[in-house]
This record gives structure tokens, sequence and C-alpha cells, in this order.
């Protein structure tokens, strides 16, 4: 995975409920920057505390001098979108943030190394995300970084259609 270094992060996990909002808010911060040009990426009800930890999933957050500048989550599966691939062991990455002012800085690079090692050590083959398949720039964001293409999921019943990446360990 290549990567470019702006700054140093400390990945830390999500634990307590402040480091919960800290995590929520870091998602609506991207959001609007996203919604500003035109990309619906999630609805805004989906980005509170309480839904994007619905299951108890392994948060993490990219500190920067003690601020959260990304967020992700992991999961061992992903059935909505990587339906055929349940073979492969893998862990999948969701809800991939950067605060606006940490983007292009390395902060989402950062969480997807700590993922990726994580990954490793749990003796997984792939790490895995999906992103909307109409956001060409953070499709090559992804295949910069060392994920292949992997796909389509397309999932009618809530609008969307995914693009699949992955990366081998």
């Amino acid at each position: 995975m290549r990567e470019t270094h702006f700054y140093t992060y400390t990945i830390v996990p999500v634990l307590t409920q402040e480091d919960r909002r800290e995590y929520s808010r870091v998602l609506q911060n991207a959001n609007l920057r996203m919604e500003k040009k035109g990309i619906r990426q999630w609805k805004e009800e989906l980005l509170q505390p309480e839904i994007v930890f619905a299951g108890d999933p392994s948060g993490y957050m990219a500190l920067h001098r003690g601020k959260a500048a990304a967020v992700c989550y992991i999961t061992e599966t992903d059935p909505l979108f990587w339906r055929g691939y349940e073979e492969e062991p893998a862990l999948y990455v969701h809800k991939l943030a950067c605060r606006e002012e940490y983007a292009g800085k390395g902060a989402a690079q950062a969480l997807l190394r700590f993922c990726a090692e994580k990954a490793r050590q749990e003796g997984k083959c792939f790490l895995r995300l999906a992103c909307r398949a109409a956001q060409p720039k953070l499709r090559a964001v992804y295949e910069k970084m060392g994920f292949s293409y992997a796909g389509i999921a397309e999932i009618p019943s809530l609008g969307l259609v995914d693009a699949l990446y992955e990366i081998r360990l």
C-alpha cells in the first residue's frame, strides 16, 4: 500500500460514548463536504453514534495531537456488499471518513495501514471495502493506495451501486 506522510497519527480504538460522538462528528463533517460536491454518501440519520455502533463494531480513530482526524470501523463480514466472497477470510472497512482539515494528509491511509496490519495479525487474506461506484476520484485514491477493483455490488432495495475494492495481505 503506497502512502504519503504529512502528519504523524496515533490509531486508537473507539471505547467511550464521547469517542462515539467524536466519530460521528467526523462522519458528519465528511458527509457535508461530499454533499457540497454533489456526492450523496450517507443518509444523515444513519450517522448518529447509536446507529453507527449498533452491533458493537470495532471502531478506530486516527488522532493528530489528540484530535480525531479520520475514522473507520471494521467487521469480520459484509454480507450486504460482499456476498459470494465469504470463503476467503477478510476484514471489511466501513464508514472511512476524514475531517476536512486532514483530507489528503495521510490520516485515512494511516487507518487503512492499521486495518491491514490487524487483518494480517488475525490471519486474514484480504482487507476489503466498498464505495459508491459513481465516485471516480475516491476510487482512484483506493487504487493508488494499492487496492484492486473486485467488482460491483448493486443493492436495488437501497438504491446503491458500490464498487468493491480489496488488497491481498
